[in-house]
């Protein structure tokens, strides 16, 4: 979170954690003659300073939500497992009435709370969690993170878990990848973009190439393994839609896209309440999502195209167009428009516009990599393995 205030043309600016807004909310009444004043994107509290000034409370920006969102699932799937309880993910409550929080997972019968944490937890965070639970009326709090400060204090209905990631499952299937034929053809000419465990990305080093010892297969799985010797393995995977030009420097912005654009078209789930079961993540409009798709397949074959239709990782599909059966079929942004206008609601592309039409820089998952929030393989939907059984650890924190 980031507190900024603006008197006049002072500016001060300052990064907190949640564990502290209620004593950065006390230090705004106490210090300014202030009122609420309506939320803008992004922002969880707005005063208006008199005479003459503002007081804006901003949430996590984009980053630290994607790097907390993977790991929460992770965790809560490990938790799911470990007591054979579903979780929700994300459930927000109105605290004290002052602001809405958000809780990183409850337990289906709203008895146990859930607070997952991507770094060290001390005795401060325990105690804001507590006071959290207290507040919200739960019954039981539970307390996942990778380490504990020593000598922590906590009641007998407060429990501790020091999670393991488990990395050498997506390590062992990555080192067996092959990529099919209609997927590698994709890649030559397109940016690879990973997401790594911490939140931040990266990109391909170098050309994924057909050479006469490599192949684009081999040479991705090289980018993959160099990647983890320096990270992890990445969490998630993406290629660019766009053919580019210099497909390397696309990580910079100046792959210089050609309008030769892979045709997919994304297909999310509309549940932003994910449930968290031993055998996986549940969203309710999964049957909906999944019609959606088919829609989408069979106007792809009125317009002659031969549809295949995979999984995207977590919350929904992409549906592909093949001008022939093992080719990924290619069309310009204008066609791309025309198309996604034709299928309109059903798909996401209807909201990949840049000012110059569609978006060429768009990214989306790369076939057959996995996505490790879930362990779920972006594989067509009629394949057998279409999941990774993640061995992730939990363990007791007394």
């Amino acid at each position: 979170m980031r507190l900024v205030v603006q008197i006049d043309k002072t500016i001060i600016s300052q990064e907190f954690e949640e564990k502290d807004l209620e004593n950065i909310l006390t230090w705004i009444m106490n210090e300014f003659n202030c009122e609420p004043r309506p939320l803008k994107p992004h922002e969880l509290f707005r005063f208006k300073l008199k005479p003459k000034g503002v007081a804006i409370i901003y949430r996590d920006n984009r980053k630290i939500r994607s790097r907390n969102t993977w790991f929460e699932l992770r965790a809560l799937q490990a938790l799911s497992k470990f007591l054979n309880l579903n979780f929700y993910h994300s459930v927000q409550y109105s605290f004290k009435s002052q602001y809405i929080t958000e809780v990183d997972g409850v337990s289906q019968d709203r008895t146990v709370m859930v607070e997952v944490k991507y770094t060290q937890i001390n005795q401060d965070w325990i105690n804001f969690y507590i006071k959290k639970k207290t507040s919200l009326g739960f019954d039981r709090l539970i307390v996942i993170a990778p380490s504990f400060a020593s000598n922590l204090s906590f009641p007998d209905d407060v429990h501790l878990f020091k999670l393991e990631i488990d990395w050498e499952t997506p390590r062992g299937y990555y080192k067996k990848l092959q990529l099919p034929k209609w997927t590698e053809m994709l890649l030559p000419k397109r940016h690879v973009r990973f997401f790594l465990y911490n939140g931040t990305w990266t990109g391909n080093r170098r050309k994924l190439t057909k050479t006469a010892k490599y192949t684009p297969t081999e040479k991705l799985k090289k980018e993959l393994f160099d990647i983890s010797h320096r990270y992890k393995i990445p969490v998630k995977v993406y290629y660019t839609l766009a053919r580019m030009v210099n497909p390397v420097s696309e990580y910079f912005g100046s792959g210089y896209p050609m309008p030769y654009l892979a045709m997919v078209f994304d297909v999310d789930s509309q549940d932003r309440q994910y449930l968290v079961t031993p055998n996986g993540i549940v969203f309710n409009d999964y049957n909906k999502t999944l019609e959606n798709a088919k829609l989408i397949a069979e106007f792809l074959e009125s317009e002659g195209y031969y549809p295949k239709i995979l999984y995207s990782g977590l919350k929904g599909f992409h549906v592909y167009g093949f001008s022939n059966e093992n080719t990924v079929a290619e069309i310009s942004p204008k066609e791309m428009n025309r198309l996604s206008r034709k299928i309109g609601a059903l798909s996401d592309n209807i909201h990949f516009k840049s000012k110059q039409g569609f978006d060429l820089h768009r990214i989306i998952k790369l076939p057959y990599s996995a996505d490790l929030s879930t362990g779920t393989l972006v594989v067509p939907i009629n394949e057998k393995n279409k999941r990774l059984e993640m061995a992730d650890k939990l363990i007791p924190v007394s």
